[in-house]
């Protein structure tokens, strides 16, 4: 089962004074010519595209016969990548619960046929 979302995250960070872009996470500018020309930029807004990989889940059973009742199980996390333009970007651990949230959240609307695509 799998979930997308893409989700802003703020940062403190650097950005490359030619070209105001922010840096990739070894810390270089995207246009390799840019090289060593960095700027501090205080609460830098990006945009991240979160994918998340989740075991299967079967949703609770709480009405009928008691019997047939059951708890909801499984929709444990497996995976989860986050990248900025297709290069990994790493999340802070209340950035990933976000994440991982919002990404089951769509997980399960797309089993249940409700899901946007991004």
């Amino acid at each position: 089962m799998k979930g997308t979302v893409e989700m802003e995250v703020t940062r403190p960070g650097l950005v490359c004074a030619v070209c105001d872009d922010y840096l990739q996470q070894d810390g270089k500018c995207f246009d390799t010519s840019h090289e060593g020309t960095v700027q501090a930029e205080d609460g830098m807004v990006v945009r991240v595209f979160v994918e998340c990989e989740f075991e299967s889940y079967v949703e609770a059973k709480t009405q009928g016969d008691p019997l047939d009742c059951y708890p909801a199980y499984g929709g444990e996390l497996l995976d989860m990548t986050a990248t900025v333009e297709g290069v990994p970007f790493g999340l802070t651990k209340e950035e990933q619960k976000k994440a991982e949230d919002w990404c089951f959240k769509n997980a399960l609307d797309r089993v249940r046929g409700w899901a946007r695509e991004y």
